[in-house]
């Protein structure tokens, strides 16, 4: 999977990816009326911007970039993509902002932009070494400082000074980047940069924190936090609560260093810097450690794991979405071509017929004769015209086709994601989490004790795994190959029994009562085992949303050569717009239990295709509240 989005990037991101041109877009493309002035304008707006508003950012330098793209502009090219892969590096996604930068070099070493190509320079040296291959960062930080040395920008030389600072704090030479980071300051104040400032203090401070010297660091990332809060980076923001967190923990002011940590976390999420929120709850973590708060260091843990596992589905999820919109933007682009095209035909046609139209009225003029060219080609024009309706009409009629099959396709793709989510969450997560807890209990962060209750807790998660798997491999077996049915004549009634073995452990959580009311004189024809599958599947959910103490009924009923099984409960029940999407596969749903219980709502897709496959009828019967719900389902008497 991370081999195939890899590869999808490349293609993806050479039209930008996100922005969709709006009707006065279309005509720019379409006409090729774009200011490259203007343009220029807009990438340095971005620019400035990126740290405070990173969205409006992105999309300034989208709008750029396809618009440059449509007049060969490498200029805006090379503009549009710098900005997008700082945006992206802001975001922590170092991949795609590699991508965009490494994009954003190959068009602006075109051009006479020095300052523009030393930006980028000092941005892929940054990316680089935040990916840990710091030898490449630094090649690229050294190509930086030779052009802001040209460039004589004392602007340009704390930025650049600064970067070569942090890749000597990365590679441990603290004496080379002390002074490096004192060359940053020096520049920077000369010029009264705010921004540059409050991150020369955070390398100090960094610096410091390698030396040993927790106070004089202490002092640096306070002066850094101080001038960052009259610019808004909530980037360096993030990093300094972590860094002080860090060194309140060092300090053993425990307290101190959980409110520190907390508001890392806080900040980190609104900007999705998940490598420092990662760094953050570890360090949360052994706070409560020292803290001998158990329970609070094992949700923490778990909390911890559970963003570890969310980093690989939120990047497949921003793959996703990243390639639906490329192929979106690139229909845009073709059919705006096709338009232009279209244009530049009817132009010459016009200009053909005018020609003819003059030709024939001198012909008219001069030879009486001339009327009968004038009939002849406007019977032409006449079966031109009907030629032309009729491919409309055959136009109009393909789009419509190719819009029901590209929706079939949507449905297709949205059952396909759900299989994914399926795969990389419901089913990693709970194996995840218990191998965790195994690790932990190896490594002897938990006792035995401690083990036992977590183990304990445990079970319903496994037991609910297991139904998940079943049920998956179940659904795509009968997607791909078929289920085979292979009916017999039995009793119901022994079904329901098991459910009590079953379920016996699930019972007992919630203190819930199973009553298995069936006849044991209804029989019916059906195959057991897909039978044994859809009663399990239904009693599942009803033991999920029921209240604790509650009861759940198995009842038959035998009526018109068919036998009607009944499962209630006395839960939260269901909402009647929402029971007629349960068993639809574009309207399916899940919700959580009433103690949190997880699903993926594909149990019961599953029991109505098995149900049909033992030709009998499922549905459901519902009063929201503390009523419950009747799911039932008939089979053919025997």
């Amino acid at each position: 999977m991370k081999f195939f989005w890899a590869t999808a990037l490349s293609s993806i991101l050479c039209y930008s990816l996100k922005a969709q041109p709006n009707a006065n877009q279309d005509e720019e493309l379409v006409v090729g009326k774009v200011d490259t002035g203007w343009l220029n304008h807009q990438a340095t707006i971005a620019q400035d911007i990126y740290l405070q508003n990173p969205d409006t950012a992105m999309a300034i330098a989208k709008r750029v970039l396809i618009l440059s793209r449509k007049i060969d502009y490498d200029e805006g090219i090379g503009l549009g993509f710098s900005v997008m892969g700082q945006v992206y590096w802001a975001q922590a996604y170092n991949s795609i902002s590699l991508f965009c930068l490494q994009q954003a070099a190959t068009y602006l070493e075109k051009t006479n932009l020095l300052a523009e190509r030393a930006r980028c320079y000092r941005m892929l040296g940054r990316v680089n070494i935040d990916a840990g291959k710091i030898e490449t960062g630094w090649a690229y930080l050294q190509r930086a400082r030779r052009i802001s040395t040209g460039i004589g920008s004392p602007k340009m030389l704390a930025r650049v000074n600064s970067e070569i600072a942090r890749y000597y704090i990365a590679v441990k030479q603290l004496d080379n980047a002390w002074e490096y980071a004192q060359q940053a300051m020096q520049y920077s104040v000369a010029v009264n940069d705010t921004v540059e400032m409050a991150i020369s203090y955070s390398r100090m401070g960094s610096i410091m924190v390698n030396s040993g010297n927790y106070d004089a660091a202490k002092n640096y990332y306070d002066t850094s936090f101080l001038l960052n809060g009259r610019i808004g980076n909530k980037r360096l923001q993030c990093v300094l609560m972590y860094e002080i967190a860090a060194l309140q923990y060092s300090n053993n002011l425990l307290p101190q260093a959980v409110e520190s940590a907390t508001a890392a976390i806080a900040t980190a999420d609104s900007i999705g810097m998940y490598k420092v929120k990662l760094l953050t709850m570890e360090l949360m973590a052994n706070c409560w450690a020292k803290l001998d708060s158990s329970q609070k260091r094992i949700s923490m843990l778990q909390q911890l794991n559970r963003v570890r596992d969310s980093i690989d589905r939120v990047e497949d999820e921003n793959s996703f979405n990243l390639l639906d919109e490329y192929l979106s933007l690139n229909r845009r682009l073709g059919e705006m071509e096709r338009v232009s095209g279209a244009l530049a035909s009817k132009k010459e046609v016009v200009k053909y017929q005018r020609g003819i139209i003059t030709t024939l009225v001198l012909f008219v003029l001069l030879l009486g004769g001339g009327l009968a060219a004038v009939y002849y080609y406007y019977r032409q024009k006449k079966k031109l015209s009907t030629d032309l309706l009729v491919k409309q009409q055959a136009i109009l009629e393909q789009n419509e086709t190719i819009e029901k099959q590209s929706q079939k396709l949507q449905e297709l793709n949205q059952l396909k994601n759900k299989l994914f989510a399926v795969i990389s969450h419901d089913l990693r997560t709970p194996v995840s989490n218990l191998k965790m807890m195994l690790d932990f209990f190896r490594r002897g962060l938990l006792t035995h004790e401690e083990m036992e209750d977590v183990m304990q807790k445990m079970v319903p998660l496994i037991d609910g795994t297991d139904l998940t798997l079943t049920n998956l491999l179940n659904w795509a077996t009968s997607q791909m190959n078929g289920l085979k049915v292979r009916p017999k004549r039995f009793c119901v009634y022994d079904t329901a029994a098991e459910m009590k073995l079953v379920f016996e452990y699930a019972l007992a959580c919630k203190k819930l009562e199973l009553h298995n009311q069936v006849s044991t004189t209804d029989f019916v024809f059906a195959d057991p085992a897909l039978i044994m599958i859809v009663l399990r599947n239904i009693v599942s959910n009803a033991v999920k949303f029921s209240f604790e103490q509650g009861s759940i009924t198995i009842s038959s009923e035998s009526r018109d050569g068919r036998v009607y099984i009944f499962v209630q409960d006395n839960g939260k029940g269901i909402a009647e717009d929402d029971a007629k999407k349960l068993f639809k596969e574009a309207t399916h749903f899940t919700s959580a239990g009433t103690s949190g219980e997880k699903g993926t709502g594909l149990g019961l897709l599953l029991c109505r295709d098995l149900i049909l496959l033992n030709s009998g009828e499922i549905d459901v019967a519902s009063t929201p509240g503390k009523k419950g719900s009747t799911f039932w389902f008939s089979l053919p008497q025997c």
